[in-house]
């Protein structure tokens, strides 16, 4: 029974590793979304992979990824379903620490991937900071995208991308619905083992956070069928009811008075005349 169950568990360990060396040999990436945002909610710096399989890929699929040791774990690991992110289920993914980096296998049942972790390598010097974010290859991507997000009070944000030992500058950014600017690159096709390194600095003079500094908005834009709008038409029945219910009570108010008026004149004794006396 030892012998079988030996048998068996590297039987199970082989299958998993020559389904991660399948997942780096011919597995790709349609697209790969890529979002730095630097102080946001956290002093570290938030790296969020959206990860979209081809369609014709075989599912579940089993996927490794790496990211800094330093993040200790990721925040967030799931799978985009009927337009609602849901985590990944904990008997389908494992982390484990390697050199250089932290390895996170999973299983992926669809095919939309969402990974989230905290990079705390932002190097902080008075005013000065800086970052260095790097994709390792880990796979091939057929259309890589890159965005960077300016912190609220942060200035002078410089941003260089460094590809196949060519190194280019992004100088401007876009403002988003929060106010915030935004830097996005087009990297596009991204070869298995090639990297992508992002490098910024800028100016900040405080430790405030992006998302304390953000005006309240709505989760989605308020329309007549928002869930809790009440709207005038709806109040009309209402008050309608409340100023009958004021005219009914008023005229049984003032019908009472009138009657209790009426009884207290006729009890009232007459004035005497004076002759009489």
């Amino acid at each position: 029974m030892l012998r079988l169950f030996l048998t068996l568990s590297l039987c199970f360990l082989s299958g998993l590793s020559n389904t991660a060396s399948y997942a780096h040999s011919d597995l790709l990436f349609e697209r790969l979304e890529v979002s730095i945002w630097p102080e946001y909610d956290r002093p570290d710096v938030l790296v969020m992979y959206t990860i979209y399989l081809p369609d014709a890929t075989p599912l579940p699929a089993q996927l490794s990824l790496r990211i800094p040791p330093a993040a200790g774990q990721f925040s967030m690991l799931g799978v985009m379903m009927d337009g609602t992110l849901r985590n990944i289920a904990p008997q389908d993914y494992r982390t484990e620490i390697e050199e250089n980096s932290l390895r996170v296998d999973f299983i992926a049942r669809v095919p939309v991937i969402r990974l989230e972790y905290y990079d705390p390598g932002l190097s902080r010097l008075g005013v000065q900071r800086d970052f260095t974010y790097i994709w390792h290859g880990d796979y091939a991507v057929q259309t890589m995208n890159i965005q960077v997000q300016q912190p609220a009070t942060a200035t002078q944000m410089k941003i260089s991308l460094k590809r196949d030992g060519q190194e280019t500058d992004l100088s401007s950014g876009l403002p988003g619905l929060d106010g915030l600017l935004y830097f996005g690159t087009f990297i596009g096709d991204v070869k298995a083992g090639q990297s992508v390194q992002v490098k910024l600095s800028y100016l900040k003079p405080d430790d405030s956070l992006s998302i304390n500094l953000q005006p309240v908005q709505p989760s989605q834009p308020i329309t007549l069928q928002t869930p809790g709008r009440i709207t005038l038409v709806q109040l009309l029945p209402w008050v309608l009811f409340t100023l009958i219910g004021f005219l009914l009570l008023g005229g049984i108010f003032w019908s009472w008075r009138g009657r209790h008026f009426l009884q207290k004149k006729r009890s009232a004794p007459f004035p005497q005349d004076p002759t009489d006396e």
